[in-house]
């Protein structure tokens, strides 16, 4: 079974979880991109903007429970 990552993206209330390697995809990511740090949700949802399609069908996205 493989590892999973999760986070939560608040302006559109999900939770992301996605294997190991597209957290890394995430971290490469964010290493490239430092001036979107003070923004998590905005720097998330242009990462997942550049996935392949196939790479996110791979996120599982869900709203979480009250």
């Amino acid at each position: 079974m493989e590892n999973t990552q999760s986070i939560y993206v608040e302006s559109v209330n999900e939770t992301w979880e996605m294997a190991d390697d597209l957290a890394l995809k995430l971290t490469e990511y964010k290493n490239e991109h430092p001036e979107q740090e003070n923004d998590p949700d905005a720097l998330h949802l242009a990462w997942f903007a550049t996935l392949s399609s196939e790479d996110q069908a791979k996120v599982d996205k869900h709203t979480p429970q009250q």
